[in-house]
Parts: C-alpha cells; structure tokens; sequence
C-alpha cells in the first residue's frame, strides 16, 4: 500500500513474513469492524481507519504493536 487507496482495493501484502501476516490481520479486522457499524457511523469511521491503516504499515508496525508515541506521532501526521 504505497499510497492512499479505499479500504475496499487495500490489498494486504504477502503474508511471508510475521509483520505481513499481521498487517494482513488488520486489514481484514478493520474491514469488519467498520461493516459491523451502523451506515453513517460507518463512513465517518471509514477515512480515519484507512488512514491509520497506510500509515500503521509504512511504518512496518501491526495496530497491536502502536504504542503511545505512535499515537502521538499519528495526531501529528
């Protein structure tokens, strides 16, 4: 994912090493948290989670692995 792309033509990347599997794991996480809310819940949430996907992974970093710097680092972004 080397740019901004819809959450629906995300394609997680192959799942050879430990960090892949995980970003991959997030992906599909995401995708269902996000069908599981109510429509407009849905789209608002929509955009912060593709963000936070993207930058999560070109940081080489799983959403379980963000820590509290990360976050910060994320407001900034």
């Amino acid at each position: 994912m080397p740019y901004p792309v819809p959450l629906e033509r995300m394609l997680a990347p192959d799942p050879d090493t430990v960090v892949k599997r995980a970003l991959t794991a997030d992906l599909v996480f995401v995708q269902g948290w996000l069908q599981a809310r109510a429509p407009h819940t849905r789209s608002s949430y929509r955009r912060e989670a593709e963000r936070l996907l993207l930058w999560s992974a070109g940081r080489g970093k799983d959403l379980g692995m963000l820590e509290a710097e990360d976050i910060v680092a994320y407001e900034a972004f």
